[in-house]
């Protein structure tokens, strides 16, 4: 069992912890709403500075593209080869550069690539030579293998082209440029690469039909069913085809504000437990401030309730002295608080009054217990009396009725006292009493009980222990007819008597359902036994059983 200042100490220990945790859950739940709501917010921006980029990236290509036809010289070979491979010097991304005539040869490529090869049945010719095209992002075709492939991924390009006009403004030719899909890629990389917490941050590119053009592997070329519309920006939680929580920034460009005819979305999401390690972080620090304030409370209340409970510790001890009967101990008059005070003289005066009152209970109990002796003892015999009996029959029949047992009632009664009282007196007579009360006592078993029930008669009651009562009944007054059937000493000169007894038996539940039954029952079978001649022992019913001594008596 706890101790006070145990419990004071806890008390401090559990309010402190239960507060840290209620204030931690609150501010825990704040900072999730703000910190969703700023990284939402921050995602948001950053796909608007990906749409940004990639549109001033487009728009810089196509001006790029509608300047370099303006010049002359372009319908020259040696001039356009100078002019494409000056182009891709400057320009990385550029993966190649060429230049065709009217009927789409390639009169100069970059690098040579293509020069003198026909692409008057691909797109980037058919609709340049109408006037500006911007290509969506398309798998390299004729140049899949001319080209330079480090990483060995499938090369993709997006295409710009635009025609060259003649001096008398009919198309002469098409500058067709083809754009490396990597710089896309390498474009999400650096725009992510600033922010602190960019861990599991992705940028998705999506055509306008659904397709995902650049992102995670296992999307790349599969539709997306989350498609904002077009003019839309913003942020949301949404939980994507893999089952997980991500926060969603978007961003998708205005019809024509963007990029002319290709209605890219950029997306750009970041896994909700990765969004969200800020507050799991601070969570932590609070939990752990909070358990490093509740141990110093706690400690605080534990010191706190040693002093306040100082003068009851010492009020307890010397009460567990008296309780153990500690005769020299006292409650003391202790300091500390007005009612540890009144406390501790208020059961000092009751402890003094206590001892007075126990002085006189003691005297009271030890003549209680002598009065109880003397109520229950026969004083002839010293075995237990008439009164004993009865109430010891009936917790005899309880017990027996609990334990679905017999229980045998011996009736006895001396034979042959009379003449003895009258001829040697009282006092031979009470000697003949006591010594057959000692006889029967030492042929009982333990938990067996003989009394004295008045003059000569004596009683009995024999737990049968799961036996059967009438052998048990037998047996036992077999024994207390030998027992009985010795010679008494009567006097110191050596002078004995002999005397006999009769006994009748019944046995509960068989010859009695009750205390009064059982009795008169065998009272009856001691009477037969009287009347057949006396020595004997009878059962109830009668001639069930008997035992004598000497020989048989006939009616």
């Amino acid at each position: 069992m706890l101790s006070l200042r145990s419990i004071i100490g806890l008390s401090f220990l559990i309010l402190t912890a239960t507060t840290t945790a209620l204030c931690g859950a609150y501010m825990e739940r704040e900072a999730q709403i703000t910190l969703r709501r700023e990284v939402g917010s921050m995602l948001a921006s950053i796909a608007d500075g990906m749409a940004d980029k990639i549109n001033g990236d487009m728009r810089h290509r196509a001006s790029q593209a509608l300047l370099l036809t303006q010049f002359g010289g372009l319908t020259d070979p040696v001039h356009a080869q100078r002019t494409v491979d000056e182009i891709v010097s400057l320009d990385p991304t550029a993966s190649w550069i060429g230049i065709t005539d009217a009927q789409g040869n390639v009169i100069a490529g970059s690098r040579g690539i293509l020069t003198g090869k026909s692409i008057a049945s691909r797109p980037v010719f058919l609709e340049g030579r109408k006037g500006l095209f911007l290509g969506d992002v398309h798998d390299a075709v004729m140049l899949a293998s001319l080209l330079p492939n480090p990483t060995g991924e499938p090369m993709k390009f997006v295409d710009v082209a635009a025609p060259i006009p003649g001096p008398d403004g009919a198309v002469v030719g098409v500058l067709a440029m083809h754009y490396s899909w990597t710089w896309v890629r390498d474009l999400a990389r650096n725009l992510l690469r600033p922010v602190s917490n960019h861990e599991g941050m992705e940028v998705i590119v999506v055509a306008r039909e659904g397709t995902v053009l650049l992102g995670p592997a296992t999307m790349i070329g599969h539709p997306l069913a989350f498609t904002p519309r077009p003019g839309q920006r913003g942020w949301e939680e949404r939980r994507w085809p893999d089952d997980h929580a991500y926060l969603t920034g978007y961003s998708t460009g205005v019809e024509g504000a963007m990029v002319k005819d290709l209605g890219w979305t950029v997306i750009v999401r970041q896994p909700m437990d990765k969004a969200m390690q800020a507050v799991q972080h601070m969570r932590n620090r609070v939990y752990l401030v909070g358990m490093l304030l509740a141990a110093l409370l706690g400690g605080i209340g534990w010191l706190t309730a040693g002093i306040i409970t100082r003068p009851l510790r010492a009020i307890t001890k010397a009460a567990e002295r008296i309780r153990q009967g500690d005769k020299d101990a006292a409650i003391p008059m202790v300091g500390g608080a007005h009612e540890t005070r009144i406390l501790s003289q208020t059961l000092g005066d009751l402890i003094n009054n206590l001892v007075t009152s126990n002085g006189a209970l003691i005297a009271s109990e030890k003549a209680l217990a002598q009065m109880e002796d003397i109520a229950y003892q026969d004083k002839v015999t010293a075995l237990p009396n008439r009164h004993f009996f009865d109430h010891y029959l009936g917790l005899a029949l309880a017990r027996a009725q609990a334990t679905d047992e017999q229980l045998v009632a011996l009736y006895i009664d001396l034979d042959g006292f009379k003449p003895v009282n009258d001829l040697y007196g009282h006092d031979a007579g009470d000697a003949v009493l006591w010594q057959v009360g000692a006889r029967f006592s030492a042929v009982l078993r333990q938990n067996d009980l003989i009394a004295r029930i008045g003059g000569d008669e004596f009683a009995a009651l024999l737990p049968c222990d799961g036996a059967d009562g009438h052998a048990e009944g037998a047996a036992v007054a077999a024994r207390l007819l030998a027992a009985v059937a010795q010679p008494v000493s009567i006097q110191d000169g050596g002078v004995t008597v002999n005397v006999g007894c009769s006994i009748g038996i019944a046995v509960w539940p068989l010859d009695g359902e009750d205390a009064e039954t059982l009795l008169k029952h065998a009272d009856a079978a001691l009477y037969e036994a009287k009347k057949r001649g006396k020595n004997r022992a009878v059962h109830y019913p009668a001639l069930v059983s008997e035992l004598t001594l000497g020989p048989p008596c006939h009616d």
